[in-house]
Parts: C-alpha cells; sequence; structure tokens
C-alpha cells in the first residue's frame, strides 16, 4: 500500500526539501493558493494584504514565483499541475506560468461552477454585480506531452440526431420501427403512441426501462457523424455508394441519401455509454466548463473537520484525479490546507483500486478559532477518513506525519555531517519511499521498499557488516541502494561479490545543499 506523507512546516522551506527528495518524481501537484482577495487570505512578510495595498498583485507574484519553480523541478516530464484561483489572479497567475512553465505548454482553464443558484448572502448585492457562481482551475504540463481521461457528465437528450437507427442480422431500422416492433406492449401500458418524443418521454422517466433498453441495444443502436472522404479508397467509395457498411481504421462508414449523400462513421449505443455516478448511462464528454456545485452544499460536513472559507470539495478533486488518469500518480499539494487533496486520493483509490500517493504540505498556524492547522485540522481530518467518522466507513491507508525543521549551517563541513547524520534517515526513507525497518544500530540504518533495499552507513567501515546482513535477508536479488556517509567525498566504493546490483551514493554532499531545511518524523499515533 502506498505510504501517504504530510509535512508540517512553510511550503517554500518543504518545496526546496522535496527538490532533493523528489526531483522529477512528481505526477500531479493541485494547489489552493489565497486568492488575494483582501479579506485576509493572503500573508506577505508576517502581514495580511489588504485590498487598499497599492503592491498587493507584485507582492502576490513574489509569494508565487519561486513557489512554482521548484513546483516545476519536482515534476516528471510528463506532470501536469493544477492550480485554483479566481478572477482577482487568474490573468496574473496566467503570464507567471507562461513564464515558470512555458506557454506552449499550457493546456486549459477549467471553469468550476461552485454554485448553480444564487441566493441568501450571495444574493446581498444583486443589484450592484454579476453574482460570483465560478472560479478557476488553471492547467499546465511540464515538457512532454501528456495523455488524460476524459470525464463524462450525463446526456441531456437519451436519443441521438435524425441519423439514428438500429442495425439488426445485417437489417437496418429506424429506432422508431424497431420500437414499435419490440416495445409497443410497454408504450400501450402508458397509454402511449410511439414517437421519438414519446420515447424520449418514457426513457426519461422509466429507469428500468432504460436500463433494458441500453442492455439490449448496446451494439445494435447507432448514431453517425460526418466523416471526410479524402483517405478513403476508390473501391471502398463504390461499395458506400451501393450501400454497404464499410469499415476502414475501426469505423463504421455508411452513406446517407444515395450516392451525393455524406459519408457518416457509426457510434454504437455502448460506445456512448459511461458509468456516470454508479449509473450505467448516455453520455456526452465533459469539456472545460464542470458544475461541481453539488460538491459544496455538504462541503462543512467533508473529512468531519471544520475549516472556514477554505475546502475544496472531493467532488472537484476526484475529478482531477480520473483526469490526470494515472491511478499509481504520486500527488503533491503543498498549500494542503484542510487536506482535502489527501482525503480525495484515499477516496478515489477506494472507488477504483489506485495505488495514488500523496504528498500534503501546510503550516502549523491557527485557523479561525485558534485550531492550530497541521495538526488539529490537517492530521486529523486524514485520521477520520483512515479510521472512518460518523456515518462514513473507515478507508485503511499508512500515514506518514513529518515536520520541517530549520537549521542553520556550522561553519565546519565535518561539523554539519556529524550534526544531520541522526536526522537524514528521514530524508532518505522519504526520498526512496522505503519504511519498512529491518535493521537499526549505531553503525547503519536498513530500510526495503517493494522496489529495492535502502541502506544508511553512519560508520564506513561498517559496509562489510551491511553488505552481508543484506546478502542473508535479499532473496530475490533486489537492488541496493547505499548512502554512505564519510568524512571524504567518496562512498568506500570496492568490488563486494554479490548477486544483486549495489548503488553507492557520497553523502551528505547532495543532502548538505537541503540542510537547512530538515525533515522530522512526528511521533504520532500508527493509523
Amino acid at each position: 500500500a502506498p505510504n501517504h506523507i504530510l509535512i508540517e512546516g512553510d511550503n517554500l522551506e518543504a518545496l526546496t526539501a522535496l527538490s532533493y527528495t523528489h526531483e522529477g518524481k512528481i505526477d500531479v501537484i493541485y494547489i489552493d493558493p489565497p486568492y488575494n482577495t483582501g479579506n485576509k487570505d493572503f500573508i506577505y512578510n508576517d502581514d495580511y494584504v489588504d485590498s487598499e495595498d497599492e503592491f498587493r498583485h507584485s507582492k502576490w507574484l513574489s509569494f508565487m514565483e519561486p513557489r512554482l519553480k521548484l513546483a516545476k523541478n519536482i515534476l516528471k516530464e510528463d506532470g501536469i499541475i493544477y492550480i485554483s484561483i479566481d478572477d482577482i489572479e487568474l490573468s496574473a497567475l496566467k503570464l507567471l506560468c507562461d513564464e515558470v512553465f512555458g506557454e506552449s505548454n499550457y493546456v486549459s482553464t477549467i471553469v468550476n461552477q461552485s454554485a448553480s443558484s444564487v441566493f441568501g448572502t450571495k444574493a446581498a448585492h444583486k443589484d450592484k454585480s454579476y453574482i460570483k457562481v465560478k472560479d478557476y482551475v488553471l492547467v499546465y504540463k511540464n515538457n512532454r506531452d501528456i495523455t488524460l481521461q476524459p470525464l463524462y457528465c450525463k446526456s441531456r437528450n437519451y436519443l441521438y440526431d435524425s441519423h439514428e437507427f438500429v442495425l439488426d442480422g445485417g437489417k437496418r431500422y429506424s429506432t422508431v420501427e424497431w420500437f414499435k416492433a419490440k416495445y409497443l406492449d410497454v408504450f400501450k401500458k402508458y397509454n402511449l403512441s410511439i414517437s421519438k418524443k414519446t420515447i424520449e418521454q418514457l426513457l426519461t422517466f422509466n429507469d428500468a426501462f432504460r436500463k433494458r433498453i441500453i442492455s439490449e441495444l448496446a451494439d445494435k443502436q447507432f448514431s453517425t457523424s460526418p466523416y471526410s472522404k479524402d483517405d478513403l479508397t476508390n473501391d471502398e467509395l463504390d461499395r458506400l455508394v451501393k450501400g454497404q457498411i464499410v469499415y476502414h481504421n475501426g469505423l463504421g462508414l455508411v452513406q446517407e441519401g444515395g450516392s451525393g449523400g455524406l459519408i457518416r462513421f457509426m457510434r454504437s449505443l455502448g460506445d456512448s455509454c459511461q458509468e456516470i455516478d454508479g449509473e450505467y448511462i448516455k453520455s456526452d464528454i465533459l469539456g472545460d466548463i464542470w458544475d461541481t456545485s453539488a460538491g459544496y452544499g455538504n462541503i462543512n460536513a467533508e473529512g468531519g473537520v471544520k475549516f472556514p472559507s477554505g475546502k475544496k470539495p472531493l467532488l472537484l478533486l476526484e475529478k482531477i484525479l480520473v483526469s490526470a488518469k494515472k491511478k499509481d500518480a504520486i500527488i503533491l499539494d503543498f498549500f494542503a490546507g484542510s487536506g482535502s487533496m489527501g482525503h480525495a486520493v484515499l477516496d478515489q483509490n477506494f472507488k477504483d483500486g489506485g495505488e495514488r500517493q500523496f504528498i500534503l504540505c501546510t503550516n502549523n498556524g491557527d485557523k479561525k478559532g485558534g485550531a492550530k492547522i497541521a495538526e488539529e485540522i490537517t492530521y486529523k481530518r486524514i485520521k477520520n477518513v483512515i479510521k472512518g467518522y460518523g456515518k462514513v466507513p473507515r478507508i485503511p491507508a499508512n500515514l506518514r506525519y513529518y515536520k520541517i525543521n530549520h537549521r542553520e549551517k556550522k561553519t565546519s563541513i565535518d561539523a554539519n555531517r556529524q550534526d544531520i547524520v541522526v536526522y537524514m534517515e528521514n530524508v532518505i526513507q522519504v526520498k526512496e519511499n522505503a519504511f519498512k525497518q529491518l535493521d537499526v544500530n549505531e553503525d547503519y540504518a536498513l530500510y526495503e521498499s517493494a522496489e529495492k533495499y535502502v541502506g544508511m552507513v553512519f560508520e564506513p567501515f561498517s559496509l562489510e557488516e551491511i553488505i552481508k546482513n543484506i546478502k542473508e535477508k535479499n532473496t530475490d536479488n533486489k537492488p541496493v541502494k547505499l548512502y554512505v556517509f564519510s568524512y571524504s567525498r567518496d562512498a568506500f566504493e570496492d568490488n563486494y561479490d554479490t548477486d544483486f546490483e549495489i548503488e553507492f551514493v557520497a553523502m551528505p554532499e547532495g543532502l548538505l545543499k537541503t540542510y537547512a531545511h530538515i525533515i522530522e518524523e512526528q511521533k504520532k499515533e500508527d493509523l
């Protein structure tokens, strides 16, 4: 099972540490940064930035730029980043992301519809402005092309356009003809004649009949759409004129209205159906307007924690996770807040059997009501989801809680080495995703992941001992990675007679780059 990670601390320092542990490893980043509304949602240099501050936009950009540059560094080449934002900083963020990620890597601006109607306090200024019922999700890929999973919504119309037909035994019927021959008794039951209009009505209000139609006609009922004849052979064109169905590049083609008619490709009812909200139903591809208003109605109860004016609904975040496609993705949210993305990852893994791993970063500052964000809100929410809360069943998972502890460098590099050895175990565990402890003593620590063994050698002269230990355990000849802490720059690499591959890493030279941002595991109860 994935080892999920919660990091408490300033997100800039957390990103600096992650630049070492996860450089080029993150599949998906989602963040919900402060919108800079001027209503105490954005702090810069320890002060809230209000709406009267003439430098509010430049301060916000100065705040976001280094974080986005670090975010790009830890994204995979084919990684993708989603950023929630509203009208206030949308244009500024778009220009900043064009600079950081490249204008050619812009994917989309999703409009997130957060309310379907305007009422209550939202309607207070209806005579002065158009009431806001949406925000946005800005989407950029990193350096390589991405493949997204199309999202679907329930179709507004069950039936197709005027070209619909049913194929049965090689014979073609109009849908109305087919329904008259097969389902006349159902329509008589409701005193309805059979026409396109009454078919639509019956399919709308009779769930059992709709499911029956989908089941019986999934591979028989077709819609058609225009298809260019430019790449068709003369033989294919001749057969189309004769009224035959021609299969070209996997598509069934027909010609409507005789020799002068349009060539159209067929799409079956089954190809047009998707499972949505637990129901297999005719569907349409969802574009860049996502109606997640239903998710906001119960948002205060999600996760069993309160987080005023800060939560994003699971409905939005799970759409992002599905759209990003990878079921084994590593997902980072460095503005984690209440931990909604962590909750969404656990929930979506449970739904589709995925093995996504989340990394959440948030500070432990006070939220309204005096609660500490990381400890009493984020951690509590993830704990609630793992153990179950209210009537919501538990979703078993592994969570590791770390804290960024700022430490200044010492003047002597040897003193630095001595001082950081004890803290580096956690950093290397996170970097290598190796948390199964096998042996820990004064000379070395040995851990195991699904792919390899990871050792940290504190005393270089114990190399032979740890390798002997690994030989006894490593019956599958998994690769081994050994971090060797030494006072020289080498890793005491030598020729060892083993049946498995050993990679040596001289330490702590690499870690000294992030020495001021050491990750320390917090002693939280096992979940």
